[in-house]
């Protein structure tokens, strides 16, 4: 994986500046499956979920790439926030 950047996008739900990083493991998003029979056919890469990237909030700990917290404890944290407001 290469190194983080910061993104130019917020996080929806902290609205702090997001983090972001290529994904490796595809090309823009997908990748070639050359199985022989039916051609090259491309597939949505599970890992990024066809983003061709990741990006994550490192102030609250939400995953814009797939929509939801990193760890539960993320989570609880921004519930408690959310609840003290």
């Amino acid at each position: 994986m290469s190194d983080w950047e910061y993104s130019d996008e917020s996080c929806p739900k902290c609205v702090s500046q997001l983090a972001w990083q290529r994904c490796d493991d595809c090309d823009d998003g997908v990748w070639e499956d050359d199985d022989g029979i039916n051609g090259i056919e491309y597939i949505p890469c599970d890992n990024c979920n066809g983003r061709g990237h990741y990006e994550w909030c490192r102030e609250c700990g939400w995953d814009v790439t797939f929509h939801r917290f990193l760890a539960p404890h993320y989570e609880a944290e921004f519930l408690a926030k959310q609840k003290a407001a």
